[in-house]
């Protein structure tokens, strides 16, 4: 048997002994299939391989990265801090003009750190529950009618109880004049200057034509020191001082000629007279106060609710002012009004229609 010559691969494609059985490289190089005589392997040239390898890695990376990646934990998420709503509204406290440095100019502020105890502030209206009231309201109805039977039983005026629940019944204002009784309490670690007593006004509007109910005072309150006329254009603290027939009068500003100063954990109270007569108000009270160089304010409200003060209406000699109305009765009990009482003149001043 003769010796077969390997196929000569460097010859020209389509000369004799140019071809082989078996080709093997890139598609690229493989042109000519009618020069193969054999299998055909067909390799991916190398450029590719390193293109295909890239996306292959690409998309394992990607689904490595979304398998690694946490999922957020929603049982353990930050909630709104609501402590803001819990704190006691009768002792609101907000920083003066000169707040804190680190806070203004947009520079973002260092650690927090705990600010001293303030002034205490905490605002009594229960002197009228013993001595006498009158409270007028919106509602024909007020102040409801479980109340209104025991306040129709004989001598049920003394009890402080019922004066108080008049008081605070829903839609109540006191009729013409309020007396506060503000109770100061220095902080313990250091003494307090109190420079002001400011109305914040709320609402203002028509006095209520409802009901009108009244059990008079026997005497005026002698300690009156601040009188508020919220019918001023800009009520501010005065002198409360009496003319000849009895009536409340101003007398000056009471600051800055009065100050409060409080030594560590002293108390002074401070009585407080608000007055109205031709419009319905509804206000708080802001105590301002000056802490070693910084100028706060204490902001006070009835248990939570701005204090409500309203003016009356004139008395009529023809007809009832109020769609109901009650007075005290010679037992000291509340009983309702069929035709008007005879008009007092000490009625007419303050008045309204």
């Amino acid at each position: 048997m003769g010796q077969v010559e390997p196929p000569d691969e460097t010859r020209p494609r389509g000369e004799p002994g140019a071809t082989a059985n078996e080709v093997r490289g890139a598609a690229d190089h493989v042109v000519l299939a009618r020069d193969i005589h054999g299998d055909v392997h067909l390799g991916i040239g190398r450029r590719a391989w390193w293109s295909l390898a890239g996306v292959l890695g690409a998309v394992v990376l990607v689904a490595l990265t979304i398998l690694a990646w946490p999922a957020p934990d929603r049982g353990n998420q930050p909630t709104p801090d609501n402590t803001a709503n819990q704190s006691d509204q009768d002792n609101q406290e907000t920083a003066g003009s000169q707040g804190n440095p680190a806070n203004q100019g947009g520079q973002t502020a260092g650690p927090a750190t705990i600010e001293p105890a303030g002034l205490r502030v905490t605002a009594d209206l229960s002197y009228a529950d013993e001595s006498g009231w009158t409270y007028v309201s919106d509602s024909a109805a007020f102040p409801g009618p479980e109340l209104l039977a025991e306040l129709a039983r004989p001598h049920a005026i003394p009890n402080p109880g019922l004066g108080q629940r008049v008081r605070t019944a829903p839609g109540a204002f006191a009729a013409t004049q309020q007396i506060i009784r503000l109770h100061l309490e220095g902080p313990r670690d250091h003494s307090v200057r109190v420079t002001d007593i400011k109305l914040d006004l709320r609402a203002k509007r028509a006095v209520p034509r409802g009901t009108s109910i009244s059990a008079p005072s026997q005497g005026d309150e002698d300690s009156a020191q601040i009188l508020l006329t919220l019918d001023d254009r800009f009520p501010r603290a005065m002198n409360a001082t009496r003319d000849s027939d009895g009536f409340l009068t101003p007398a000056g500003a009471y600051f800055p000629d009065h100050t409060i100063n409080l030594a560590d954990g002293e108390t002074s109270d401070v009585v407080v007279t608000s007055r109205a007569a031709r419009y319905a108000y509804e206000y708080d009270l802001v105590v301002v106060y000056q802490a070693g160089d910084q100028l706060r304010q204490k902001v006070v409200t009835d248990d939570g609710q701005p204090f409500r003060i309203a003016g009356v209406l004139c008395p009529r000699s023809d007809a009832l002012a109020y769609r109901s109305e009650y007075q005290m009765a010679e037992d000291f009990s509340v009983q309702r009004l069929t035709e008007p009482w005879p008009v007092d003149p000490a009625m007419v001043r303050d008045c309204t229609n």
